[in-house]
């Protein structure tokens, strides 16, 4: 060790004899390693400084080096291991996992003991095709794509479902009300399958599945509201709502809403649960769920126009993200915060 500066109440960063920096916790996890292999030059720091935005400025035997440690974002593309267009990423246990067009991949611990570690994603050899969803469930990581649904415990995949005529699973879903069942879209179909208690164990096979009939279409997004309904997008036929009477499978309804309904037009909506209200990203804006009667069947649903951000918008939306406490991004051609 050569030097070490304090950058925060939360980390310090340490120069090393060798040539490199180091940013550590103050509880000693290591949070980041900046060396030749990513991006600084082979060099010995002398001193550093902090500047008004938390970044380094180095001093080296070839003069000054700005590393920018204080811009909130990183990139990790193909030349840090991954490979296709990144459609999922999703972090547990400290493993951070990015699902693209050609696999899965995770990222691994910094290699401290291995010289020239570039600290790049691995792919996962095990998992087969692409990688649309992951998500964890009672302790166990699922992953879905093209080949079917996989476990995923660190770098290992082993498949537990595959579905009928090679069809791609966009999206998954599990539900504190349904214990043990695993929505999923398909591309022309929505399914649920009941999982096995111990995943892990490889003489447990997947239970009973189901085939909604009444859903058709690509269902890629699934969304629960505060009364245990499930909502449905589609890419190109509307929302479908799904009610189940008392948590029976064998009892529920599926009500298809359309323009009939209020949507602008019935491809590319997309639901979401605010505050325990349902709302609607569309082409032409955000939508909200009316308020009816308990009586009204839900073929009479009514969306309108919302003002819970303040403003009515009226910009295509493809997404909504709640970033704090009554604070949310509005993403679609332009952003709203």
């Amino acid at each position: 060790i050569w030097l070490i500066k304090k950058i925060d109440d939360s980390k310090f960063a340490v120069s090393t004899r060798t040539g490199g920096v180091l940013i550590l916790s103050y509880t000693g996890k290591l949070i980041r390693i900046i060396n030749k292999e990513r991006g600084l030059p082979q060099v010995r720091i002398y001193n550093m400084t902090l500047d008004k935005d938390n970044n380094l400025w180095a001093c080296s035997e070839n003069g000054i080096i700005k590393i920018d440690i204080g811009f909130p974002s990183y990139l990790f593309d193909e030349n840090h291991g991954l490979d296709g267009l990144a459609i999922e990423t999703y972090s547990i246990n400290g493993v951070q996992y990015v699902g693209t067009l050609t696999g899965l991949f995770y990222l691994p611990e910094y290699q401290t003991d291995i010289l020239g570690d570039k600290h790049e994603f691995k792919r996962i050899n095990s998992y087969d095709g692409s990688c649309w969803k992951i998500l964890s469930y009672h302790g166990v990581t699922y992953a879905s794509g093209n080949r079917g649904i996989w476990t995923i415990e660190d770098s290992l995949a082993k498949e537990i479902y595959s579905p009928e005529n090679a069809a791609s699973i966009y999206t998954m879903y599990v539900s504190d009300n349904f214990p043990d069942i695993l929505f999923f879209g398909i591309s022309d179909r929505f399914e649920y399958i009941k999982l096995p208690k111990d995943p892990k164990n490889n003489d447990q096979k997947i239970g009973k599945s189901f085939v909604f009939p009444e859903v058709r279409g690509n269902v890629h997004g699934i969304t629960e509201d505060k009364d245990g309904n499930i909502w449905l997008s589609t890419s190109l036929n509307g929302i479908y709502l799904l009610r189940f009477a008392d948590d029976d499978f064998a009892n529920y309804t599926v009500t298809h809403l359309t323009e009939k309904n209020g949507l602008p037009e019935i491809d590319q909506n997309r639901v979401f649960n605010l505050e325990n209200e349902i709302f609607i990203a569309t082409k032409k804006g955000v939508l909200q769920q009316d308020i009816q009667e308990n009586s009204s069947p839900d073929s009479l649903i009514q969306f309108t126009y919302s003002k819970f951000f303040g403003e009515i918008i009226y910009n295509p939306v493809t997404r909504i993200e709640e970033v704090g406490l009554d604070k949310y991004l509005v993403l679609g051609d332009s952003v709203f915060f």
